[in-house]
């Protein structure tokens, strides 16, 4: 396996999932809430811990307002 010690490409791995994740942009209608849900799966891969959603959000540091993380996950009008 080839050493990435100088930092100026990003690992194969990392990448494939960032295009993943760009390819579902458009399930959000704003910015702010996708990159809530990038931090979820980031956190999920992470977290040492349970791997619940509490969990993931507690590891991202964001323990105290929950209010934007119960908005990303509740349904919209019909």
């Amino acid at each position: 396996m080839k050493d990435n010690t100088n930092g100026s490409e990003i690992p194969t791995l990392l990448q494939t999932l960032i295009q993943l994740l760009e390819v579902h942009r458009a399930a959000f209608k704003q910015a702010r809430p996708y990159w809530r849900g990038v931090g979820l799966v980031l956190a999920e891969l992470f977290n040492f811990g349970r791997h619940t959603i509490a969990q993931a959000i507690l590891s991202l540091g964001n323990g105290g307002d929950w209010s934007g993380w119960y908005r990303l996950f509740s349904r919209g009008a019909i």
